[in-house]
């Protein structure tokens, strides 16, 4: 939820008062792109049982 928020905030900012902030297009870019990265790790560390499996084939 938290690498989603840049970009609620900043599509409702352009949609309000039509006004763009220069450098928060590129953060909501790179978090929509660290989500396809970050959603799996974030499901595996959040089940217990995925994640004791995860780290038994690591070791």
């Amino acid at each position: 939820m938290v690498r989603l928020m840049p970009n609620k905030v900043y599509w409702t900012i352009l949609t309000v008062t039509d006004v763009k902030i220069s450098g928060l297009f590129k953060i909501v870019d790179i978090s929509q792109r660290l989500t396809i990265v970050f959603d799996p790790i974030l499901i595996v560390q959040g089940n217990s049982q995925l994640r004791e499996l995860a780290f038994s084939r690591l070791k």
